[in-house]
């Protein structure tokens, strides 16, 4: 299957598929799935077009996207897998969910980088589900299953103005916190799909005003996110307007920006971009870095990561970040590391907002520049 062909006319064909009519199969899907170990006999056009996009988001939104699909056999799912065995797809994809397959678990290693898979274009798959993802979230397009964005990533922030407001979300309380000014600048780190919401906001102000409300940044540690964010603005601009000539504005302004890579790194290379201009590296107003989920970073990384934040703020910037309280990941830091890690390199703490005890309800850290 070409990528450019819709998937769901692809998906609804009913015939003797051959290799051709793999999804992606031009950017190495076959590659990929013998790659992971996938058996042959479990590579066809319903799997790739299916199981493999579902489990490709999963990972590459760090765990902002969990859900259970039927179990493949019911009518649901008989045409497309009947055939298969049903033991070995069970086993690659989970019964009912895919966290518990073998498939999205080495999946996570390709990403993570401890497994090494040849002759496999990770960035344009990434760029074209992003693609198809966008479409989902705007019309529960296709592929995926139903998402409500609200629900699913909730917008832990928002900004109004010179007003921030944290929380509010499943019973948790709303907390608001000024800025000295409105800002012109924020940087959202690895906000993944909640920057939806974001977009939302500037598409909407910019529809009236012609302008987004400030620039606004974001770095992801994979492309996936960022493909996903910048097509949900294009699709949400081009409905409001009947064109794109709006988000190309905005896009030509350098207004909505999104980066994938290092946490660490990316924020290196702004300040690096900025000393090649002749201009001070301390050009942010406001900074989150915020999550439903534990901090996916080391303690290395984050260290770096805070240095540059500290330089890229400006004197009377604000650093606002929120994790689940008390949780942490193999390998990665929790959020009072991360606290204990932000005031060795001068942030000054000002204020706590308490989460509660679920899922996806951080508590939140407001910081000043030292």
């Amino acid at each position: 299957m070409r990528a450019e062909e819709d998937p769901m006319r692809f998906w609804q064909r009913q015939r003797a598929f051959d290799r051709s009519d793999i999804f992606l199969q031009e950017y190495g899907m076959v590659e990929l799935c013998l790659g992971l170990g996938l058996p042959e006999a479990l590579i066809t056009p319903y799997t790739t077009l299916y199981c493999v996009p579902n489990c490709f988001i999963e990972v590459y939104t760090d765990g902002q996207v969990f859900g259970y699909h039927a179990p493949f056999d019911t009518p649901e799912f008989s045409k497309g897998f009947g055939a298969l065995d049903l033991t070995m797809l069970n086993t690659w994809f989970g019964q009912y969910h895919y966290d518990d397959g073998q498939f999205k678990q080495r999946l996570a290693e390709v990403r993570d980088g401890n497994l090494q898979v040849d002759g496999v274009d990770l960035m344009a798959m990434q760029t074209i589900l992003g693609e198809l993802y966008a479409k989902h979230l705007l019309a529960n397009y296709g592929l995926f299953p139903r998402t409500d964005p609200m629900k699913a990533f909730p917008p832990l922030t928002r900004v109004e103005g010179d007003g921030i407001y944290l929380g509010g979300n499943f019973g948790q309380r709303a907390y608001d916190e000024r800025l000295s000014h409105p800002p012109t600048c924020v940087l959202d780190i690895a906000p993944g799909l909640r920057a939806v919401h974001q977009m939302d906001q500037i598409i909407e102000i910019a529809t009236r005003n012609r302008a987004a409300p400030f620039q606004y940044l974001t770095i992801n540690r994979h492309p996936f996110p960022g493909s996903v964010i910048m097509n949900y603005l294009k699709l949400k601009g081009r409905h409001l307007t009947g064109s794109d000539d709006l988000v190309k504005l905005l896009y030509e302004k350098g207004q909505v920006v999104c980066f994938g890579g290092e946490l660490a790194v990316l924020t290196q290379d702004l300040i690096n971009i900025r000393e090649q201009d002749g201009d001070p590296p301390g050009f942010i107003d406001l900074a989150f870095y915020v999550s439903g989920h534990p901090p996916v970073i080391d303690a290395s990384e984050a260290e770096a990561l805070l240095r540059n934040l500290h330089r890229l703020l400006a004197l009377d910037g604000m650093l606002v970040m929120g994790f689940p309280a008390g949780e942490s990941t193999p390998g990665h830091v929790s959020l009072t590391e991360l606290v204990s890690l932000a005031m060795r390199q001068m942030f000054f703490l000002t204020r706590g907002h308490t989460g509660l005890p679920q899922d996806r309800l951080p508590t939140y850290m407001v910081f000043t520049k030292g």
